[in-house]
């Protein structure tokens, strides 16, 4: 089973990429890259990351389906 093992915020210019990106690096040492649908940072009263909560996807060691269905129900959010 492969798992999330890390999350590496990237730092972009959302303004001009129109979303922020982050990179969830896998236990098969492999990667995938992801973009917030949006580029604000505060949406309603939280910050894209703490919306996000990346940190439940490698805490809980979520499999790689597990975390990507999660990811897409953040994004939901926004």
């Amino acid at each position: 089973m492969i798992i999330a093992e890390y999350v590496h915020w990237r730092d972009v210019n959302c303004s001009i990429h129109g979303g922020y990106k982050f990179i969830i690096m896998w236990s098969d040492h492999t990667w995938d890259e992801f973009k917030t649908p949006t580029s604000d940072y505060y949406i309603k009263g939280k910050t894209y990351k703490q919306i996000m909560n990346l940190n439940k996807v490698v805490s809980s060691k979520m499999s790689k389906e597990e975390a990507i269905r999660y990811i897409n129900e953040k994004f939901k959010e926004f």
